[in-house]
């Protein structure tokens, strides 16, 4: 039987949305005039998980630059502005999670922790119906240490806790798709389940929670 589980803290990109391409397309956008860039697969092995300021001073520093902080603003801005432009339109949650996260859960509470700014994230679960599902979302504005410091899944749970206070942090699991995301919580005290893709969410929300929804 699956430990108790009392309340489930989602990761945003590549979890719950397969956003991370979408990310990549936006940050070669950004750096191709500095003469940065690489290809997908190293992208994903290295920057998944990571803050955007951290992955564009890498890009900067790879490209010969001195990634000052000017730079690195106006790189950041590139970024966002194409990311903001594309994501309404081009990302979606899978209808199964959307399911899963919108039937009453009972006693569950619902969290989302990301790295990504509060305007790249509270958008699209709004758009997907979710938003109003969740008990708090913590992003990575609202912390001075991101990922894999436990700071961004101590503070959610510190929040939901005070919406319930008989949560515990053992009995909460995180689903993350990033080693970055994944220490993160387990220094946090919680239960860790990793994926590789949003198409593997479903099966472990319904394996680890015990609540199969239709």
């Amino acid at each position: 039987m699956p430990q108790a589980i009392q309340a489930v803290f989602f990761d945003f990109d590549g979890t719950l949305v397969d956003s991370e391409p979408l990310h990549y397309d936006c940050w070669m956008q950004a750096v191709r005039p500095f003469g940065g860039g690489m290809d997908w697969p190293q992208y994903n092995a290295r920057f998944t998980g990571r803050t955007d300021y951290n992955a564009g001073q890498t890009l900067l520093q790879e490209a010969g630059h001195d990634p000052t902080e000017a730079i690195i603003r106006q790189v950041l801005e590139n970024k966002r502005r194409a990311f903001n432009s594309r994501f309404r339109q081009e990302l979606s949650i899978g209808s199964d999670i959307r399911q899963w996260i919108t039937q009453p859960l009972n006693h569950l509470l619902l969290a989302v922790v990301s790295s990504s700014h509060r305007p790249e994230v509270e958008p699209l679960l709004d758009q997907e119906g979710i938003l109003s599902h969740l008990a708090v979302i913590v992003c990575g504005d609202d912390v001075k240490r991101h990922k894999p410091d436990p700071e961004p899944y101590r503070l959610a749970f510190e929040r939901l806790s005070k919406t319930n206070g008989q949560v515990q942090v053992e009995n909460c699991l995180a689903i993350e798709d990033s080693e970055a995301g994944a220490e993160s919580a387990q220094a946090a005290g919680m239960k860790v389940c990793k994926v590789s893709a949003p198409s593997e969410v479903r099966a472990v929300l319904d394996r680890e929670t015990g609540i199969a929804r239709q």
